[in-house]
């Protein structure tokens, strides 16, 4: 991987992608749109590269091709050259709709300068309302999903070969930029992941983080007592399985 004529090279068959957990991943990307190429570089190497697609104007490439060339069945669609100007765009950008949601959650409207970094000046007028710019926030949010592989997936190998779960692509079907667009929703709604229920089986943002291995319930279930009442099956089973040993 290096950086040349401003744009940053590699090898698709050789970029193999980084397990992303680092919990400053979102923090350092929106940083680098005033770092030097070098610093691009140096976050690349750590947690891999966008895999943006010069014939899908430099969106994300599309993610049924890029397993494809992963498996060994396609050819990758990245060309291996991504100009640091996208990345420096996306970076911006990240920062822009984080230092907005700050704003909107103290219910002020967003800063102009960082509205312009979003949207042409003469869209700006129409943006003013707190209502109005989260609206428009929700927008870019559901563009930049589109155009990225984030997607729940089903995770029961490695580190969760006995405890199935739901992923949410950072690994195998999205990438540092799906990992980066989760984290940017985690962010602007002030949790810290989501969950399954283990009673509806419905996804919720859970309040406080849990150990692994115990089942967490939404709010609904909890009231409703369906909660309660799987809780003490599953202990009840617990003591059952104690008891033969």
């Amino acid at each position: 991987m290096e950086i040349s004529n401003g744009s940053l090279l590699f090898d698709p068959a050789e970029c193999e992608r980084k397990e992303v957990r680092n919990a400053s991943l979102l923090e350092s990307f929106t940083a680098l749109w005033k770092q030097n190429d070098g610093e691009i570089l140096r976050f690349a190497s750590r947690y891999g590269v966008l895999e943006l697609d010069e014939a899908n104007a430099f969106y994300p490439a599309e993610d049924r091709k890029t397993r494809d060339a992963l498996v060994g069945k396609g050819e990758f669609p990245a060309t291996g050259c991504e100009p640091l100007a996208r990345w420096r765009s996306y970076s911006r950008q990240f920062a822009a709709l984080l230092a907005i949601g700050a704003k909107l959650h103290q219910g002020e409207s967003g800063d102009p300068e960082e509205w312009k970094v979003l949207m042409p000046p003469d869209g700006l007028p129409g943006v003013r309302s707190v209502n109005r710019q989260k609206h428009y926030v929700e927008l870019f949010i559901w563009e930049s999903v589109l155009h990225s592989n984030l997607r729940p997936a089903l995770r029961w190998s490695g580190d969760r070969a006995t405890e199935p779960g739901i992923v949410f692509g950072f690994l195998d079907t999205g990438g540092l930029f799906g990992a980066l667009m989760f984290r940017l929703m985690l962010a602007i709604t002030k949790v810290d992941g989501l969950a399954i229920c283990g009673s509806c089986q419905r996804s919720f943002t859970p309040a406080a983080r849990a150990r692994r291995g115990n089942i967490r319930f939404c709010e609904g279930c909890r009231k409703n007592g369906s909660a309660h009442r799987i809780s003490q099956r599953i202990s009840a089973s617990r003591r059952k399985a104690l008891k033969r040993r």
